[in-house]
This record gives structure tokens, sequence and C-alpha cells, in this order.
């Protein structure tokens, strides 16, 4: 390892950089920084996520809080299988030398921080898996995978980054089982993922069984190595056990409503031109409902993946395996049952379709293996794919009908597909040598994933909209003080503070006070069910729980001694508490 290290130092260096730069211009045009007037903060992230990570800060800083309960959030939270899902980042721990007020910051950084840590550890997976593969091209790759639309239309979710740092390196470790008997790097990098999100965990292992299938083609079937990955994922899973029984108990009793219903045999919004649309350069429609998947990787891993069933030393049962695998992953976006099969069978929330990044996964793969074999390839090879996605994305223009898809991103599209196919003409026709060539394509695909990017945040902008610093520091400005005038009161005795028009229903996390109002996808919803009864607000899910427009009985039954109250008349029996 060290000598890899020392031999690639340069590129291991710009592997990181490379996506934290793209990222951090993109979000420069878009007036995001350190210390800018506008925040990283949209929707979850704002409601949901800043709170989390002041919550993490405050355990860090005061030893009278814990990791395993916390009263901030409903009548109370199993911090422990909380955690399973939003605190299990190795980068939550900087939040120490933050505060609630330059929390923002906080994200910001660490949001950089795990998109330069996924190119790292794309490149690193990459180049040990396909070592003929020039470095520079896997410098691009890397930097594509770490900003695919999945992750830079939904880069407001900070607790899902953490899972595509682990996954090149997962896939990595399955290659050495599979062809060297070497499982240490599989075990942990998989154990690892399960205890840090058991929900991408869960779809994740069911794509290495399908993945694990369709390579074991390339060779002759081994009983022998199917049942080394076999034992070897189930020891994964035993070891997570650790953090996977307590959270699954956690959702077994609260989550009476996690199955959903099938009731229909499509998806809702899909329709015919669905994958191309997504795969014009900046196109995005929504992440709230009706979304149509986020695939988008590349066009130039694109082209060479469809180039891979072409290639004529690759077995015919192999080509259709992985066509089996592409044709599985498409049918999924379309059947219903399928879609709610990779999630669990549970519908999510908004951000629809979050098993799309493993389209995007197997098209990486597959240019891998296709620039693996580049020898092999032949220009009709690479000509019939380039014809074939320049009129799939001109009829999705003209006769798709998505109102996203916008005369800029098509002419992108076409653009980079020209020049694409020119640089593939030029190698072929030795116009320039390899070198320059790799240059300048690794630098196209570079600005591709670049503007794509830019394209990405932009639509998160328009449909989410980026917290302004000044809001936000605004309502901390408020709160915080009230809040530390409600500790120095009451000591250690257990009061509940409630607000009666709340910033988010997160306030107690964020400012570390107990109360009632929580939302988040991890809660306890048999108390919330008990609290609907008694005339609090919650959805049919218990997804939310609020407070305002409660009663003075339920104040009194609950220990609600503090109101914070701008806006509304005095409550019978709270007085005003002087600064």
């Amino acid at each position: 390892m060290f000598d890899f290290i020392k031999k690639n130092i340069w590129l291991l260096l710009g592997s990181f950089l490379l996506p934290v730069g793209l990222l951090a211009v993109a979000f420069a045009f878009l007036g995001i920084y350190w210390g800018s007037d506008t925040s990283i903060l949209a929707g979850d992230a704002y409601h949901q996520y800043v709170a989390i990570h002041t919550l993490y800060r405050d355990i860090l800083h005061n030893s009278n809080l814990g990791f395993l309960y916390t009263f901030t959030n409903g009548l109370g939270l199993n911090l422990y299988a909380f955690s399973a899902y939003y605190m299990g980042s190795f980068f939550i721990p900087i939040t120490y030398f933050f505060n609630v007020h330059n929390m923002p910051d906080a994200l910001y950084l660490i949001t950089l921080l795990k998109f330069g840590t996924i190119g790292l550890s794309s490149f690193v997976a990459l180049k040990n898996m396909y070592k003929k593969i020039p470095s520079l091209l896997i410098l691009a790759l890397s930097t594509s995978f770490a900003l695919m639309s999945f992750l830079t239309s939904q880069v407001e979710i900070i607790m899902w980054l953490d899972v595509f740092i682990w996954l090149p390196l997962i896939i990595w470790g399955m290659h050495a089982l599979q062809d060297f008997g070497k499982r240490r790097l599989y075990f942990i990098t998989l154990s690892i993922l399960f205890i840090q999100n058991y929900y991408f965990g869960f779809m994740v292992a069911i794509f290495l069984i399908f993945y694990f299938l369709a390579r074991s083609t390339f060779q002759k079937w081994s009983w022998r190595k199917f049942f080394d990955f076999a034992l070897t994922s189930a020891l994964s899973a035993f070891t997570s056990l650790i953090m996977l029984l307590p959270m699954y108990l956690d959702l077994k009793a609260n989550n009476s409503q996690a199955v959903s219903q099938i009731n229909a045999l499509w998806t809702q919004n899909s329709d015919l031109f669905d994958l191309f649309s997504k795969n014009f350069i900046g196109a995005y429609d929504t992440t709230q409902y009706n979304a149509v998947p986020m695939i988008y990787l590349g066009l130039l891993p694109l082209v060479l993946a469809l180039t891979f069933f072409f290639l004529p030393h690759v077995k015919w049962r192999t080509k259709l395996a992985f066509g089996a695998l592409f044709t599985l992953l498409i049918a999924s976006f379309y059947l219903q049952f399928l879609d709610l099969a990779w999630q669990g069978m549970h519908s999510p929330n908004m951000f629809l379709h979050r098993y799309a990044f493993l389209f995007s996964l197997i098209i990486l793969l597959l240019a891998c293996e296709t620039l693996t074999r580049y020898r092999q390839v032949k220009l009709w090879m690479l000509l019939l794919p380039f014809i074939f996605l320049t009129f799939a994305f001109i009829i999705t223009a003209l006769l798709g009908g998505y109102p996203y898809i916008y005369a800029l991103h098509v002419l992108l599209t076409l653009l980079f597909i020209l020049a694409y196919f020119l640089g593939a003409l030029t190698f072929f026709k030795k116009w320039l040598p390899w070198r320059p060539l790799l240059i300048i394509l690794s630098l196209f695909m570079a600005a591709e994933a670049g503007l794509n990017t830019y394209y990405q945040l932009s639509g998160i902008k328009r449909e989410w909209n980026f917290a302004s610093r000044n809001y936000y520091n605004t309502q901390t400005e408020f709160i915080q003080p009230l809040i530390a005038n409600v500790h120095s009161r009451t000591g250690n005795t257990f009061v509940r503070t409630e607000n009666i028009a709340p910033d988010t229903a997160n306030d107690g996390m964020k400012y570390n006070y107990n109360a009632l109002s929580q939302f988040s996808s991890v809660r306890n919803s048999n108390s919330s069910k008990i609290m609907k009864l008694l005339g609090f607000h919650a959805d049919g899910t218990y997804l939310n729980l609020r407070y305002p427009e409660n009663t003075l009985i339920m104040d009194s039954l609950l220990s609600i001694n503090y109101n914070i109250n701008q806006f509304q008349p005095e409550k019978y029996g709270f007085k005003q508490m002087k600064p």
C-alpha cells in the first residue's frame, strides 16, 4: 500500500481535490462558500441535519448528555438506533470544533470533504481493480463517480454521502475475494457500511449478489468462490449486528406502517424516454414527488458501457448476465413492486428511486471493463453507441415532452458527444499521440462533471432554496439565549420547553432543550401515536409531531414549563420570564 501511495501520490491528491474544487466552484457560482450570506442548508439540511450535527456536537461537549437516549425530540428518542441512519459518519466528530452559530460552515466543510473522499476511494479502488487503464482516465472516471447526479442533486442529504466512500472499496474487495480469495477488504468495508447506514447497506447487499453472479460468468463457475462470498457476506452482517439488531428492534417496534401497499403495476410518472432524459448534461426535474431516477454519470462512460456488449472476446453468457442486470435495474424504475423491493418495501417520502445509484455504478464498472480491453475495440463498436445515443437524445428532446430539458442541455450534450466521438476517431486514426489525447479527454470529462454539478445545484436552489445565513442567525440569536436562561433556572431538573412558532420541528435538538416536536425518518411512532390521540398534530406515518395549538392540560401532564412565544397572546398559567 505504501508503494502504491508513493507511486501515485499526485494522482491520489488530484482524485481528492478535483471533486472538491469542482463542487466548491459550483457552490461559489450560487453564492455559497465558507461564511457566505447564503448557507448550504437546503430542505432537510435546514430542518434536520444541522440540528442533528449540533446535537452530536453538544454530546461531545457535555458530560451530562449521552449517545444512547435523548429527550430533545418527541417524548424521547433512542439515539443508538437513530445513529444507524443519521449519525454514523466518521466525519461527524468534526462538529466538535463548531457551535450552533457556525454549524452551516461545518456542514459545508464536511460535504466537501466527503465528496473529495469519494473521489479518492473511487480512484484507489478503480486503479487496483483495473490496472491496465491509464491513470488519467481512472482519475476522470473517479471524478465522474464522485459528482454523479444521484449525489449532486441530493447534496443536502449529507449522511448518504458516506455510503459512496465505501461502495467502490466494497466492489474492489469483492473483486479481490472472487479473483484471489482475499476476504479482508470486502469484510471490513461491507461491515462498516452496514454499521454506518443500514438502509443503503440493504440495497448494496442485494446488488452485490446479482453483481457477483454476473461477474462469475467471466470464468468457469466455482461453488467454492460462491460459498466464500456468501460466508464472508454473512459474517459481515453478523459483525454488524451490534448496530443492526438494535436498529431492527427499533424499526419493528416503531414502524407499524413501514410496508407500503402495491396499488399499481407501474411506478408513477414513468415514461418511455426517462433513461435518456436523465442522461442529458444538467437535467434536473425534482427530488420531491414523481421524480425521474437520477442516473447520470457521464456521457463517455455511458458510451463505453454500451460498447462492452460489442466486444468479441467477451463471452455471450457474460453479455447476457450484465444485460440482465441492466434490465432488472431499468425494470425497477418502471415496475412498482421492484421499485419498492429495492427500498425495503417502503415508499420513500420524496427523494425517490434511492437505488438509482446502482445504475450509475454498473455503467462505471462496464466502462472500465471496456477500457481494460481497449485493444479489442474497433471504431464501429464505438460508432454504434454514439449514433444510438445521438438519435435517442434528439428524439427525447423533440418528442419526449420533458419540461426540464432545455435547449442548452441538448446543445451541451450533443457537443460533448461530438467531442468524445472526435476523440475516439483521433485515437483510431492516430492523429494525436496517446498522452495528449488522454489529457484532453480527461479535461473534457472533468468539465462535463463540473457543468452537470452546477446545474444540479441550481435545480436544488430553485426547488428547495438554500437558506440565507441572516435568517439562520436571526433564529439562532433569538432562541439560544432564551434556552440558556432556562438552563440556568432549572439546572438538572427535568422540564420541557416548546416554541409556539418553531423555526423547525427539531429545534430541541439544535438548541439542546427537552422538547416534544420532532421530524425525522427514525422516530418513536408508538409515543407519537399516543400524542396524536392526546391532541397533538401528527401525520399518518408519524414523520412529524408538532406542539403548536396544544392544550394547557397537556402542558401540565408533560411538564412543559416554558414556552417561547413571540406572536400569540399569553397563555393561562404562564408568565413572562425576564432574561
